[in-house]
């Protein structure tokens, strides 16, 4: 139970950090009370990668719209270059037509004179009329006799008069015309140069092109649209053939347990718990319900559940034992290493004894048999003895601060170690120094220093 209780904790402390995370991106996203446009972190991821698709689109049209404008730009200069270059050509031609011999003089002249031969045309006409007039008095004087007859005649003169009269004017305009054309100066239009169009030509062609621009433009923009959501559209299938490989993946990956391991018997041993304790108070609260209180009896289910803690208690137990046995094994193999280490370095054997007390033990004594530790010795003069039954060991009492020589201080031991005792310990109250003398007086007693 404690376990599940665990693991709801810690269930229900990940809800409330995701709850928090939510309100603070809901918060964020929520503007002037209204509801949030985005109801999950998808619709989110979603909505930034739409605008960044669209910040690209933009920038792709704006790098577009850059080019049309330079290469409009330049299509203007062009065309400027051109103007000037055409105004420059009209000035040098209007210069040379001044300055040649049939210039605007030349032609007025000839108009002029033209209109000279008309004056005298038209004078030499009159004149002719008035003859004409003239000789009609005439006749009409001298054939007044017969009066209706003339004026048949007279009438019939005019009318070829008028009839000659208009004659000669058409043909008069037509050599006047032959004679314009003929004298008229040929202009030669510049090769390449298209006539301008009418007003009207131009307005209607004006705004074809102008409904043109805006299909063109309304196109454009539904293009772009489009290819914005087309990319959003391949993004979500990347997305999507992600995660459909990476089930695939798990799907193809298998966990291989032993049957038998530390995790399930643990999820076992929870299980039997959970389901003892269930029938135990299922049978507590029948119990409590049937009204028996004066029984005073345990159900079975209980009891079960009480053998079930026993026996984790057990394992418990065990697994402590196993664990401090293990501790004493390491700790006795660590100790035996650091006094081996003390003993080849220092040359002194170490006891730790209870009560925070040292043996000391010098591996340079009298005795080239001694080594301490030799406990199953088979008489006195065995190893860790003087030959007489006494030990040659020192004991420090670091809670005491005392120092205590084997045998008491009367024995051997304590003889040899006197003079050193009272020059270093007494004296100058230094026991480091005093087991490095210690170790030297011995190490000069042994026939391997004699031998060196």
């Amino acid at each position: 139970m404690k376990g599940f209780e665990a693991e709801l904790n810690t269930v229900q402390i990940q809800k409330q950090m995701l709850e928090d995370e939510r309100q603070s991106w809901v918060s964020l996203l929520q503007e002037n009370d209204q509801p949030a446009e985005f109801d999950s972190p998808d619709a989110v991821v979603r909505a930034v990668v739409q605008g960044r698709i669209e910040i690209a689109s933009l920038l792709d049209r704006l790098g577009t719209v850059d080019a049309q404008f330079l290469e409009k730009d330049e299509a203007i200069k062009s065309l400027e270059s051109d103007k000037n270059n055409l105004q420059q050509e009209l000035e040098k031609l209007r210069v040379a037509s001044t300055g040649s011999v049939g210039g605007p003089g030349a032609a007025e002249g000839r108009l002029r004179a033209r209109l000279e031969r008309q004056r005298a045309l038209a004078v030499k006409e009159v004149e002719y009329l008035r003859a004409q007039l003239k000789t009609f008095d005439a006749e009409e004087a001298t054939m007044g006799e017969d009066q209706s007859q003339f004026d048949g005649q007279k009438s019939e003169q005019i009318i070829q008069l008028q009839q000659l009269v208009d004659e000669y004017r058409s043909e008069l305009h037509k050599v006047h015309e032959e004679l314009s054309k003929q004298e008229a100066p040929k202009e030669e239009e510049p090769r390449g140069v298209k006539r301008p169009l009418s007003p009207t030509n131009n307005e209607a062609e004006a705004e074809r092109i102008a409904v043109l621009s805006r299909k063109n433009r309304k196109l454009q923009e539904h293009l772009t649209k489009s290819d914005q959501a087309t990319t959003l559209a391949r993004r979500e299938l990347e997305a999507a053939k992600s995660q459909i490989k990476s089930l695939k993946a798990k799907s193809r990956t298998r966990v291989l347990e032993l049957r038998d391991n530390p995790t399930a018997q643990t999820e076992q041993i929870k299980m039997t718990t959970l389901a003892t304790l269930q029938s135990a108070n299922r049978d507590l609260m029948a119990q409590l319900r049937g009204g028996r209180t004066d029984v005073k009896v345990v159900p079975v289910s209980t009891l079960e559940s009480i053998k079930l803690e026993m026996q984790d208690m057990e394992r418990t137990v065990a697994d402590k034992e196993k664990r401090m046995r293990r501790l004493k094994e390491i700790w006795t193999a660590k100790s035996s290493e650091f006094r081996e280490a003390v003993a080849s370095l220092l040359g002194f054997k170490l006891d730790f004894l209870p009560n925070g007390r040292v043996r000391v033990t010098s591996m340079f004594h009298l005795s080239s048999a001694y080594r301490h530790g030799d406990c199953d010795a088979p008489s006195d003069s065995g190893p860790g003895s003087m030959g007489n039954g006494e030990e040659n060991s020192i004991v420090f009492d670091g809670e005491n601060g005392t120092m205590k020589i084997s045998g008491g201080p009367n024995s051997l031991f304590a003889m040899e170690l006197k003079p050193l005792i009272k020059f270093w310990v007494e004296e100058r109250k230094d026991i480091p120094c005093f087991l490095a003398a210690m170790t030297l007086d011995f190490y000069d007693k042994t026939t391997r220093a004699a031998r060196m």
